[in-house]
């Protein structure tokens, strides 16, 4: 299989974990209550071939959560980990030019930089815009934003640096606005926003399905903005010290990946055809999606909902042309569609993000 999932160590994550332990034992947190469950001990972390699983990693977050009742943590962590501790991917960035060639390196060393969350592009005649889901399971709110925070952080570390203009960089978050905004003032010295929708995400039996992406937008002429420390010759050199092998993605990022393809080229798609698509039988599809906290009927919403809010509030597209787009048969059937997955009508919701409370 092309992919791996969320029980599967491929992880080469354990300096972060290292990163944790230490932010515990700064702040008298015995390390053991850090790695509770998580069936990593101290001893683990020293090897530099450890590899571990999501499901690992999750608990950990969980630990610092319960542990660390600091709302700095994430933000902390994501700061720490540029350039030193990406090794030489982390170096490649250092030495980019410019952002073009950032977001080239940050596609092919996708999950060596950062494994959770999965990127695509989408692009308007001003802006560009990159959309981050999560890329190995679907996890509840507060895992959810515990990686937008890390993510966020690591993202603003490397601009910086890069003396990047962060005027002209915009991070909307996948959620409403967090009790501890001074964090968020603290450590991303851009600008920043909220989801007003987020609150009226739909809820599946008793967790909730965060079916909002992570987005970062810039203005097209950052593209090619000249970066400090750029260098050619470092950035290849760096680059082969990078080993050429083919990675497996995310279970999620797999599935939500061939779902994108097949809305975009107007095919059908349904649960038949992906259990087939991956040699299985819709049993099997059934339990795996289970296994990573999800439906296959709440993934197709996901993609078909991004698409249409992107296309409504961004591209500024009217009911006929997303209904076409995202291939309904009339727009009647998409408008109910549209409410059922944001909890508004297209108009509404377009209101709602022109003009948010």
């Amino acid at each position: 299989m092309p992919f791996f999932e969320q029980h599967k160590k491929s992880l080469a994550i354990p300096l972060w974990v290292i990163l944790l332990v230490d932010m515990a034992k700064q702040r008298h947190i015995a390390p053991d209550k850090l790695l509770k469950g998580s069936k990593l001990f101290l001893s683990d972390l020293s090897n530099p071939k450890l590899k571990i699983s999501h499901q690992q990693f999750s608990r950990v977050i969980e630990n610092v959560s319960k542990y660390l009742p600091h709302s700095d943590s994430a933000f902390l962590l994501g700061s720490r980990l540029y350039p030193n501790h990406l090794e030489s991917a982390g170096q490649t960035i250092a030495h980019a030019e410019n952002l073009s060639d950032i977001i080239a390196a940050a596609r092919h060393f996708h999950y060596q930089i950062f494994p959770f969350l999965f990127m695509r592009n989408e692009s308007t005649e001003q802006y560009q815009y990159f959309i981050f889901n999560q890329a190995i399971s679907i996890e509840n709110i507060n895992h959810y934003q515990f990686i937008c925070e890390l993510f966020s952080s690591l993202i603003i570390s490397i601009a910086k640096q890069k003396q990047l203009p962060l005027s002209r960089l915009t991070i909307r978050f996948p959620y409403s606005a967090p009790r501890h905004i001074e964090q968020y003032q603290a450590y991303l010295p851009c600008k920043f926003e909220f989801s007003p929708s987020a609150n009226a995400v739909s809820t599946f039996n008793t967790q909730q399905v965060y079916h909002l992406p992570l987005q970062i937008k810039f203005d097209n002429g950052l593209l090619m903005f000249p970066l400090a420390n750029g260098n050619a010759d470092l950035t290849k050199h760096y680059q082969q010290k990078v080993p050429s092998i083919t990675l497996k993605i995310g279970f999620i990022h797999y599935v939500m990946q061939q779902m994108i393809k097949r809305v975009r080229n107007k095919q059908e798609i349904n649960a038949d055809w992906l259990a087939n698509h991956l040699s299985i039988s819709n049993a099997t599809l059934k339990r795996k999606l289970s296994q990573h906290n999800v439906t296959y009927q709440q993934l197709f919403d996901m993609v078909r909902q991004q698409q249409a809010v992107f296309l409504l509030t961004e591209q500024n597209y009217n009911n006929e042309k997303i209904a076409e787009n995202l291939n309904f048969s009339d727009i009647t059937n998409f408008r109910r569609s549209f409410k059922r997955w944001t909890g508004f009508t297209p108009q509404a919701l377009k209101n709602l993000n022109q003009h948010p409370s």
